[in-house]
């Protein structure tokens, strides 16, 4: 009779992946809009100081099916829906992430005219990169968020009881679809 060994287990499972992703070590990369002139140090700037992103998620509209009145009910995929995607950026003292993204915001709907523009001509797109503990490799996952903008630029708490923090600016983003960036090398695989 085999003896169950949960640390055995534990480092068959773990140890062969190289551990746990940490949620500390990622990188955003925004690239705007054409029309949206900013030069590439402050675009490089604003990503890093991207203070908390994720993984974006992603759902299945669905409708019910019933096969004859005999079989339970199955939902059914339909559509693929994606959620609105928070992004947190500290703030640096010439508040470039702030000037940034109104400009953006402002690129969408005219404040003075209330003109709406065509999204062809605001939208950008976010890359979001996860990587594991050794430095110098490649991602360990990879997503470029196609068509994004940004849908709500978000408060900024200052009060005076706050010296020390650093100012946080939540911005959301609305994207068209969430793309796996397949890293070199990695097998693509398809079920057909």
């Amino acid at each position: 009779m085999t003896h169950f060994d949960s640390d055995r287990l534990l480092h068959d499972v773990v140890g062969r992946s190289g551990g746990y992703l940490r949620a500390n070590r990622y990188v955003v990369t925004i690239t705007p809009p054409e029309g949206l002139r900013y030069d590439s140090a402050s675009i490089y700037r604003i990503g890093a100081n991207c203070m908390a992103a994720g993984m974006p998620g992603r759902s299945f509209a669905t409708a019910e099916y019933e096969q004859g009145g005999v079989a339970p009910m199955q939902q059914i995929p339909h559509m693929t829906m994606f959620r609105p995607y928070a992004v947190d950026f500290y703030i640096s003292a010439d508040a470039v992430e702030r000037k940034f993204f109104e400009e953006w915001a402002e690129m969408v709907q005219d404040i003075d005219t209330g003109q709406l523009e065509y999204i062809d001509n605001f939208a950008g797109s976010l890359t979001f990169e996860a990587y594991g503990r050794i430095a110098g490799q490649p991602p360990a996952v990879s997503f470029e968020l196609e068509a994004a903008w940004p849908i709500d630029i978000g408060d900024v708490r200052m009060a005076y009881a706050d010296q020390d923090q650093v100012a946080v600016l939540p911005v959301v983003f609305s994207f068209w679809k969430a793309r796996r960036i397949r890293i070199d090398g990695e097998r693509q695989t398809r079920f057909r």
